[in-house]
């Protein structure tokens, strides 16, 4: 992940919005229906970011409920100030910042509007047994909305997760960005069966990458294929030589399959899931042609941001 992606998150997730709390708190708004467009502008960013942020995972989890508290806050530092304001602006600059504000709420509404479908589906879904233990472990990509989930395009990954784990304080490494693959606590995670069935197809010879670089020839990289109640459910980007089961292999829930690794189309380590309905032989359809099924862990369709603890 380059300086650039990093300075971008950090605008758009933290500098941005912590723009606005302070101009909701303390700015010269001029009126109340400028003040009031203002807040709604807050907190729809705040909202969609809370949502659809896909960079929490990298500046730490607690920021979302940190960034809602300043609203709150600037809200009530706000309140003295703006009762000695008229209702509409008295200048035709007024007018103008009120019209700006008034389009970015407009187009921020839309966008809240599409992601309110995001935690829900209308498909049948299989019920499975979350395939990570041993700590708390966050949603980077999932959902039924292309908002929160970059993979919603593919047929068959229109319900993927891709999943990492966390640190204490909320973020998924060492650092922001850091170069070296141990220094993610998802590496070396161990990869449990989401349920009880049989191994359709495993690959476990692809070298792990270097932060930075992806295979695009081998995107899922080292991966399992594992037909079960109904569903075939691939697991991808695993670590070179960590896969325990081969092809034919008839495995239990829980059971060790592998461990996370850096192999693939991947940009640091984490585990990418979904499933397809049936049982698919067919690589092509595993990964990009089969029907999409939706899957839930003990009750919960899981969306980007969401926190399990295990």
């Amino acid at each position: 992940m380059g300086p650039l992606i990093i300075a971008l998150t950090i605008v758009l997730h933290l500098a941005l919005p912590l723009f606005l709390l302070l101009w909701v708190g303390f700015g010269h708004s001029q009126s109340r229906l400028r003040w009031s467009t203002d807040v709604l502008l807050t907190a729809a960013l705040l909202g969609m970011l809370h949502v659809a942020g896909a960079g929490w995972a990298m500046l730490g989890s607690w920021w979302r409920t940190a960034l809602w508290a300043g609203f709150v806050l600037a809200l009530l530092a706000s309140l003295r100030r703006v009762r000695r304001f008229g209702w509409l602006p008295a200048r035709w600059g007024g007018w103008l910042g009120w019209l700006v504000s008034a389009l970015g709420l407009l187009s921020l509404t839309s966008s809240l509007v599409e992601l309110s479908t995001a935690h829900a589906h209308r498909e049948q879904h299989v019920d499975l047994t979350f395939p990570l233990h041993g700590g708390t472990f966050y949603v980077v990509q999932g959902g039924s909305s292309a908002l929160v989930n970059a993979h919603h395009a593919v047929a068959a990954q229109r319900y993927a997760l891709d999943i990492v784990k966390t640190l204490d304080w909320g973020g998924r490494a060492h650092g922001l960005a850091p170069v070296e693959r141990a220094s993610y606590a998802a590496w070396e995670q161990r990869v449990l069966a989401p349920c009880a069935g049989e191994v359709l197809a495993v690959r476990d010879d692809l070298d792990d990458l270097p932060l930075g670089h992806s295979d695009l020839s081998n995107p899922a990289g080292n991966h399992v294929v594992l037909h079960c109640t109904g569903v075939t459910i691939l697991l991808a980007h695993l670590r070179r030589g960590s896969v325990t089961v081969r092809a034919g292999t008839v495995v239990v829930g829980g059971q060790q399959l592998a461990a996370i690794g850096n192999s693939g189309n991947t940009t640091e380590p984490h585990l990418h899931m979904h499933a397809v309905r049936g049982r698919q032989d067919a690589f092509e359809t595993v990964a990009w042609s089969g029907r999409a099924v939706p899957m839930h862990f003990a009750g919960r369709f899981l969306v980007r941001n969401d926190v399990v603890h295990q």
